[in-house]
């Protein structure tokens, strides 16, 4: 598989927009582990101490990840062993339980590994679905308006990163598992959310492009693949799979202008049919920036009324993420 570092995204991106303007939003940043400042690991059940400005990892139905450093081998399941880890020197990985195969998180470097294991999660969590996040939110003061004229005449968001997903294994045939990419915008006209969000791994890979509401927020689900409804593949993305990698692959997608107007239509439309009072601007201009985040879940595909059986596991390692914004060239939509 194809790997490519940052610098060889970077120049594909201008090959893409012949443009020498580029501002970033987000840069992976290095850290040296989770005593860094710049990486902060939620403990708390109900994940209400996220900072912000700040590269947050959390986690849902699995316990406290943050409970305790591991001194045992975290990469025999990720595939990702720190530089100079050790036993003795290990502030790089932390878990719920320091014991060989507990759920917990890698970070060094611009890289963050996921690894998530139900059989290590609390009694009461064991049949809900096991979620892993990393992630960003700007300050309010901070958000940008990635669409806005005062970014060019046809500024573009784009959001790429390098991934692998090396073990994903579950007994329930009513399961499935998803990696993806999101964001969060809002309708500052309106008040009103939008969530975003792409997968690049699906282990039954029979997903549809479309809009749901869940809770307070409209949510847009979209997929890598030549021809979205939602996104347009950065240059040398690869589109979603099926299939387990040991090896980084390159993902990046492309949000235009239109594409914003494409989501506000399908939100308002979705709304108008199911009668619910919510109207969501046309104008890309409208819609900030507000959070981002990236991860893993097992969860029920079908009959969702039951409760997840068995046990499951799952990792993903992640680094390079950049957004940025750029001049969009026209016809590269």
């Amino acid at each position: 598989m194809r790997i490519m570092n940052a610098f060889f995204i970077f120049l594909l991106v201008h090959a893409l927009h012949g443009s020498d303007t580029v501002r970033f939003l987000y840069k992976q940043p290095s850290v040296s582990g989770f005593d860094d400042e710049k990486i902060h690991g939620i403990s708390d059940p109900d994940n209400t101490s996220h900072k912000r400005n700040v590269f947050n990892c959390t986690s849902f139905n699995l316990g406290n990840l943050f409970a305790h450093t591991a001194d045992w081998d975290m990469g025999e399941y990720t595939g990702f062993t720190p530089p100079g880890w050790n036993k003795k020197n290990n502030p790089m990985q932390r878990s719920i339980l320091n014991r060989d195969g507990a759920s917990g998180f890698q970070a060094y470097g611009n890289t963050i590994a996921l690894y998530l294991n139900n059989r290590t999660a609390p009694a009461d969590n064991k049949a809900k679905n096991p979620t892993m996040r990393c992630g960003f939110r700007f300050e309010k003061s901070d958000r940008p308006f990635p669409w806005k004229s005062d970014n060019g005449d046809d500024p573009a968001l784009v959001f790429s990163y390098e991934v692998k997903i090396p073990l994903c294994t579950y007994n329930d045939e009513d399961a499935a598992a998803y990696a993806m990419a999101n964001f969060m915008i809002l309708d500052t006209k309106n008040k009103r959310l939008i969530g975003f969000g792409a997968h690049h791994y699906h282990s039954e890979l029979h997903l549809d492009e479309r809009v749901i509401k869940i809770k307070s927020t409209m949510k847009v689900k979209a997929i890598f693949k030549k021809g979205a409804k939602f996104l347009t593949l950065a240059p040398g993305s690869q589109e979603a799979t099926d299939q387990l990698s040991k090896d980084f692959r390159f993902y990046g997608y492309i949000i235009t202008k239109e594409h914003i107007k494409t989501m506000a239509e399908a939100c308002n439309a979705w709304c108008k049919k199911k009668e619910i009072d919510w109207t969501y601007s046309t104008d890309p201009a409208d819609y900030s920036f507000n959070s981002f985040n990236m991860g893993i879940e097992i969860f029920r595909d079908k009959n969702k009324d039951k409760k997840l059986e068995g046990y499951v596991s799952m990792a993903s390692v992640i680094r390079n993420i950049q957004i940025y914004i750029m001049e969009h060239q026209a016809g590269n939509r």
